[in-house]
Parts: C-alpha cells; structure tokens; sequence
C-alpha cells in the first residue's frame, strides 16, 4: 500500500458524489437568505456564478455535515446566518467592507466565523460548552 492509495479511495468516492450532499446546493435560495439578513451587504444574484471562489467555497459548506451528523439543508443556512449576524463580529466590525458573504465563505474563515457564533449563542443562553 501506497501513500497515493488513500488519495485514489477518495477520489472515486468524491467521483460516486459519496460524501456529498443528496441534495444539490440551492445557490439562489442561499443568497436570498443571506440578502435578507444582510441587505447592506447584498450579492446580486446576477454575478453569483462558477466564476466566483465563493461560489464553490459555498458548495463545500453545504456539502459538510451538521454537529448532529446530518447533511446541510436551507434551514441550517438560514440559522447559520442568522447567528452570524448576531454575532460580536458583525456587532464589531459589520461596517468593514472586507466582511462580505465570500469573506465568511471563505475556508480560512467560515469555521471560526461560525463557531464563534455558535459560541456565543450559547453563551447568551446560558449553556457551557
């Protein structure tokens, strides 16, 4: 067995569509929840499209999984931004122009953005982590 085994099994399993959602991401839907969330931050549906990183970086976050080990559906994006919005970072620093929906997206930020959220959420309603 070869160190490029592991890469091959993963391969045909990302070619099957295993590990991916059954559901194909519904961009248009997403968009329109973070539009309304953040109406001073709008996309314009019109340049959402495969050109876009974002575009594919919010492909990855809907093909992950919830904390309780379910795929991603609508009402999961919609209380991801949801939190988001209530969070210290947009409370702190929601005027910045950097932090727009492809900023969040981005894989180097969408984990701590939303945990974070998480977090404090929690911390609102009193629960430890």
């Amino acid at each position: 067995m070869t160190r490029f085994d592991g890469y091959l099994s993963d391969a045909l399993i990302w070619a099957d569509g295993q590990g991916s959602n059954p559901a194909a991401c519904p961009h248009e839907e997403i968009i329109k929840l973070w539009n309304e969330k953040f109406p001073s931050k709008a996309v314009s549906l019109h340049e959402w499209n495969r050109r876009r990183p974002a575009y594919r970086d919010l492909e990855a976050v809907w093909n992950g999984k919830t904390t309780q080990g379910n795929w991603r559906e609508l009402k999961h994006m919609g209380m991801a931004f949801e939190l988001i919005s209530k969070s210290s970072l947009f409370a702190t620093r929601g005027d910045q122009p950097w932090l727009t929906l492809d900023w969040i997206l981005n894989p180097k930020n969408w984990g701590s953005v939303y945990e974070q959220a998480i977090n404090e959420h929690r911390e609102r309603k009193g629960v430890k982590a």
